[in-house]
């Protein structure tokens, strides 16, 4: 009889000890961490941006053609969106580098667009394969963003509310590959909403030392997709390497919708602790951190609004799509 009772008593134990661990497991997943501390310093992606003086470039970094995956010819493909004020333009075949330009006859220069050299690796969590010739068809997401760090391409990760995967898993990946520079945050009309979320999750344990930047595409594999999103990069002038700058730099931002906002200008008051997003025909701005929205207005004060996570990003909303914002970095005093 006393062994039933030692026997029950280690049965109990265990089914506790497992809802402890899964309890603390979800805490840790939700976590979303908030500081009540002064903010010491902003990190700005937009900080060596010219507002006045630099040009905008509308750009689509995830399109498919019918060498892989799509329904129209790369000629086609390409004379869609330059007929659509595209001036930045990556075709990312299935595992294939539908590469140059030229062999389909269509020369950048003549198109006055920038062409990406690119794929969509497919064969792991899909990723966008930037400015390399890499074709592989591994499995194994370290093996890609290895190749991709020795070619000294760039990567993001695609849709990432498609799959199961937990805020480590990408934490990990970003930790450990400076090639991969963020995620797409939204696909064609928003198809994932989840990616937002896993994205602020993802923020949350990273920055303000490790940004992830947002990215929006449209996913083109036939024309009724194409414009649904889009990246606006704000640059000097367009090239190859002023885009994949912008891309580690985070120098762009993402709209998503017929006609969404556009931002004219960001100022970032250091003394102040202040942030002002300034927009074209626009109803409301919102901001967020931690996952969390904080308050709306054009200018974000950090000194009213603590609690703070280690980042704010803003919304702009406007009657016929959304604009977003990549993240800015904050570090606090006393940590």
């Amino acid at each position: 009889m006393r062994y039933i009772k030692l026997a029950w008593m280690l049965v109990i134990i265990l089914v506790m000890g497992s809802m402890a661990f899964v309890i603390s497991n979800s805490r840790w997943e939700n976590k979303q961490e908030r500081i009540d501390k002064p903010v010491k310093e902003i990190t700005n992606p937009y900080e060596e941006v010219k507002w006045n003086e630099f040009e905008y470039h509308k750009a689509n970094l995830h399109a498919h053609t019918s060498k892989k995956g799509g329904k129209h010819k790369p000629a086609q493909v390409i004379d869609m969106y330059r007929d659509n004020n595209y001036s930045i333009l990556a075709i990312t075949d299935h595992n294939r580098v539908t590469w140059p330009w030229e062999k389909y006859n269509r020369c950048p220069e003549e198109q006055g667009m920038t062409a990406i050299q690119a794929n969509e690796i497919s064969n792991t969590h899909d990723m966008g394969s930037y400015f390399t010739s890499l074709e592989t068809g591994s499995s194994d997401e370290n093996q890609v963003l290895n190749k991709i760090e020795k070619k000294e391409g760039l990567a993001v990760l695609f849709h990432p509310g498609r799959y199961n995967r937990k805020p480590e898993w990408y934490c990990d990946l970003f930790k450990r590959y400076p090639c991969l520079v963020g995620l797409e945050v939204i696909n064609r009309d928003d198809r994932y909403p989840a990616d937002r979320n896993k994205w602020d999750k993802i923020l949350t344990r990273l920055m303000p030392e490790n940004p992830v930047w947002g990215f929006a595409n449209d996913d083109m594999h036939k024309e009724k997709h194409l414009g649904t999103s889009y990246n606006m990069f704000i640059l000097e002038k367009s090239s190859n390497d002023r885009v994949k700058e912008a891309m580690q730099k985070g120098q762009f931002y993402f709209s998503r919708g017929e006609s969404p906002p556009e931002i004219k200008t960001i100022k970032v008051d250091e003394k102040n602790k202040k942030i002002t997003v300034e927009a074209g025909s626009y109803r409301d701005i919102k901001w967020l951190s931690a996952g969390e929205e904080i308050t709306y207005g054009k200018t974000l004060d950090l000194n009213r609004t603590l609690p703070l996570g280690a980042y704010v990003r803003a919304v702009v909303k406007g009657d016929n799509g959304k604009t977003y914002t990549n993240p800015f970095g904050l570090y606090f005093k006393g940590n």
